[in-house]
Protein backbone atom coordinates (compact mmCIF):
# COMPACT_ATOMS: atom_id res chain seq x y z
CA UNK A 1 0.00 0.00 0.00
CA UNK A 2 1.64 3.66 -1.11
CA UNK A 3 0.73 6.57 1.52
CA UNK A 4 0.97 9.46 -0.04
CA UNK A 5 1.64 12.84 2.46
CA UNK A 6 1.00 16.29 2.75
CA UNK A 7 4.09 18.20 3.52
CA UNK A 8 3.44 21.87 4.67
CA UNK A 9 6.66 23.18 4.62
CA UNK A 10 5.93 26.32 5.82
CA UNK A 11 5.62 24.59 8.95
CA UNK A 12 8.35 22.51 8.58
CA UNK A 13 10.99 25.48 8.27
CA UNK A 14 11.81 28.55 10.05
CA UNK A 15 10.69 27.69 13.31
CA UNK A 16 13.61 26.18 14.98
CA UNK A 17 14.57 29.94 15.92
CA UNK A 18 11.99 29.72 17.93
CA UNK A 19 13.01 28.85 21.80
CA UNK A 20 9.70 28.57 23.08
CA UNK A 21 7.82 25.62 22.44
CA UNK A 22 4.46 27.54 23.20
CA UNK A 23 5.53 30.22 20.21
CA UNK A 24 5.71 27.68 18.09
CA UNK A 25 2.89 27.46 15.19
CA UNK A 26 1.85 24.08 13.77
CA UNK A 27 -0.67 22.91 11.58
CA UNK A 28 -4.38 23.65 12.26
CA UNK A 29 -7.77 20.85 11.56
CA UNK A 30 -10.74 22.26 12.47
CA UNK A 31 -13.37 19.55 10.93
CA UNK A 32 -16.94 20.72 11.36
CA UNK A 33 -16.03 23.86 12.61
CA UNK A 34 -14.54 22.59 15.82
CA UNK A 35 -10.58 23.14 16.36
CA UNK A 36 -9.25 19.40 16.50
CA UNK A 37 -6.12 19.39 18.69
CA UNK A 38 -2.97 18.20 17.66
CA UNK A 39 -0.11 17.35 20.47
CA UNK A 40 2.94 19.96 19.41
CA UNK A 41 5.03 16.86 20.52
CA UNK A 42 3.47 14.69 17.65
CA UNK A 43 4.16 15.53 14.18
CA UNK A 44 2.55 12.85 12.50
CA UNK A 45 -0.83 13.58 14.77
CA UNK A 46 -2.17 15.63 11.69
CA UNK A 47 -1.85 12.83 9.49
CA UNK A 48 -3.18 10.27 11.79
CA UNK A 49 -6.25 12.57 11.68
CA UNK A 50 -6.50 12.79 8.60
CA UNK A 51 -6.27 8.82 7.59
CA UNK A 52 -9.16 8.54 10.26
CA UNK A 53 -11.24 10.56 8.04
CA UNK A 54 -12.64 7.58 5.56
CA UNK A 55 -12.83 9.32 1.69
CA UNK A 56 -17.00 8.64 1.63
CA UNK A 57 -17.16 11.02 5.12
CA UNK A 58 -16.08 14.04 3.50
CA UNK A 59 -18.34 16.67 1.72
CA UNK A 60 -15.32 19.46 1.58
CA UNK A 61 -11.88 19.96 2.00
CA UNK A 62 -9.91 23.46 2.05
CA UNK A 63 -6.23 23.87 2.74
CA UNK A 64 -4.50 26.65 3.81
CA UNK A 65 -1.09 26.44 3.23
CA UNK A 66 0.21 29.99 4.92
CA UNK A 67 -0.61 32.49 7.32
CA UNK A 68 -1.19 34.92 4.41
CA UNK A 69 -3.88 32.50 2.97
CA UNK A 70 -5.70 31.36 6.52
CA UNK A 71 -9.20 33.04 7.08
CA UNK A 72 -9.42 34.93 10.11
CA UNK A 73 -11.87 32.40 12.12
CA UNK A 74 -9.18 29.51 11.72
CA UNK A 75 -6.13 31.98 12.53
CA UNK A 76 -5.39 30.27 15.78
CA UNK A 77 -1.58 29.38 16.48
CA UNK A 78 -1.00 28.42 12.89
CA UNK A 79 1.25 28.13 9.99
CA UNK A 80 -1.54 26.20 8.05
CA UNK A 81 -4.96 25.27 8.24
CA UNK A 82 -6.51 22.15 6.87
CA UNK A 83 -10.67 22.63 6.99
CA UNK A 84 -12.97 19.90 6.57
CA UNK A 85 -16.78 19.65 6.40
CA UNK A 86 -18.17 15.98 6.60
CA UNK A 87 -21.41 15.02 4.90
CA UNK A 88 -24.53 15.03 6.82
CA UNK A 89 -26.62 12.01 6.60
Amino acid sequence: MTHRRLTLRRCQNGFEALSKASLQAKAQVWIDGNRVAIGRDDPTGVYNLLESLKPHMIQLMEVYPSVATIPAEFLVDACAVIVVLTKRD
